[in-house]
């Protein structure tokens, strides 16, 4: 009577340690479904780019939209590893995001690099090759 009743009770608890791998699985792989980085659209200046080779004027203001999905304080915008100054408008949908190049880039490559963590908490980093153009 003993074996039958220690085969259950092994059966259940193989059993639950199975399940909850499998279940740990899923969440995981769930939370890479949900966390989608948010779209960045509709920037302002011309990109650098052969042959074209486009520039834009010193000081020039730029303007791009995000997706929704994240909070205000947690964009970034960076132009040669130097924080710059943003207006954020929060609409339902997206956000517009607006800046002004520094008049220290004059003459210069520049990458605007925007970082954006979103409120599921991934991290996302996406940008745009500028030349600002001489006086």
């Amino acid at each position: 009577m003993k074996l039958p009743r220690l085969l259950k009770t092994t059966f259940v608890v193989v059993t639950m340690l199975l399940s909850g791998s499998v279940f740990a699985y899923s969440t995981d792989a769930e939370r890479k479904e949900e966390c989608k980085p948010p779209k960045m659209l509709e920037f302002t200046l011309p990109e650098y780019s052969q042959p074209e080779r486009l520039e834009v004027k010193p000081e020039s203001e730029f303007s791009f939209k995000l997706s929704g999905g994240t909070a205000a304080e947690d964009i970034q915008v960076y132009a040669k590893q130097k924080l710059l100054p943003v207006v954020i408008t929060k609409n339902t949908s997206f956000m517009w995001i607006k800046g002004k190049l520094p008049a220290e880039l004059t003459g210069k490559f520049v990458r605007l690099d925007v970082i954006v963590k979103t409120e599921l908490g991934c991290r996302s980093r996406d940008g745009w090759l500028v030349k600002v153009a001489d006086q």
